[in-house]
């Protein structure tokens, strides 16, 4: 999932949580949908990386990195 640009401009306000909701929103009108079945997925996190990613570059940088602890 991507933040970018969620915080440019805003402060930690009702328009930072308005900007959150609407990046995490995948529906936007009424229509609704059949629930289907779908096979489980699986994978095992070992680390979690923070990049920020400059906008219409393809470029990346590295911010952090963390191990979870789980044997490699």
């Amino acid at each position: 999932m991507s933040l970018q640009g969620l915080c440019d401009g805003a402060d930690a306000s009702d328009e930072l949580l308005e900007r959150t909701r609407r990046a995490m929103t995948l529906l936007y009108d009424q229509a609704a949908a059949d629930p289907e079945p779908v096979e489980p997925v699986q994978w095992m996190v070992r680390e979690i990386h923070l990049v920020r990613s400059v906008f219409g570059t393809g470029r990346r940088i590295a911010l952090g990195r963390w191990n979870l602890g789980w044997p490699q």
